[in-house]
């Protein structure tokens, strides 16, 4: 998608809606899956051009910030998409620094999968999940990379504020209440109102590590 610019991200004929969680919706061309934009009693078609728009913006300002030397990081979340990376890591570095020269990419997988090779950051998965949710405090090689002077200091400044535990629940009680709120309002306006059912469905699969 880097590559393309996103191209048929939103082409309306990709998108399936998963058949147990109607809310979750799928490009089966990228099989890239929204788990957050879409609402399930309203239709596809009501809601696709509200969440185009939205990620349109996100991707007109992706293309500006990678202009600047940035970090990725991409956390591995299975053995597969650890092989294809271990193959293909020349091949997306070069894409990432054809944006700016000084771009960089680190990866992070469980310390179960085989790398092959790969300069990796690895970690414990959290128990009765399929990754670690606080990964960085696993690591201290990584932490340590991330604290070292590769950052400019008030871009560091501002990473560990945004990463300080204190900021985090902050922000997940401020979303918490938010989602609280917005699911009472659909209740109180929708209380009886079926689900929607795209044309197009697919079965959500729970994929076991």
């Amino acid at each position: 998608m880097i590559q393309n610019n996103f191209c048929d991200l939103f082409d309306n004929n990709s998108f399936y809606q998963c058949r147990q969680y109607r809310f979750v919706y799928r490009n089966i061309k990228y099989n890239f899956d929204f788990y957050h934009e879409f609402e399930a009693r309203n239709s596809f078609n009501s809601q696709i051009r509200k969440v185009e728009q939205k990620y349109q913006r996100r991707i007109i300002r992706f293309y500006q910030a990678i202009k600047s030397p940035t970090l990725f990081i991409r956390y591995i979340s299975s053995q597969n998409e650890c092989d294809y990376i271990s193959f293909n890591s020349e091949k997306i570095r070069n894409l990432l620094k054809s944006f700016n020269i000084n771009n960089e990419i680190i990866f992070v997988c469980n310390e179960n999968y085989d790398e092959k090779g790969l300069n990796i950051f690895k970690v414990k998965k959290d128990e009765n999940d399929r990754v670690a949710r606080k990964f960085i405090d696993q690591n201290n090689r990584l932490k340590e990379y991330l604290l070292s002077g590769i950052f400019d200091e008030e871009i560091r400044k501002t990473n560990l504020k945004i990463y300080s535990l204190k900021q985090r629940e902050k922000e997940k009680k401020k979303k918490q209440i938010i989602l609280l709120f917005q699911k009472i309002l659909r209740f109180i306006h929708n209380p009886l109102r079926s689900e929607y059912l795209h044309k197009s469905v697919y079965d959500h699969v729970n994929i076991k590590n």
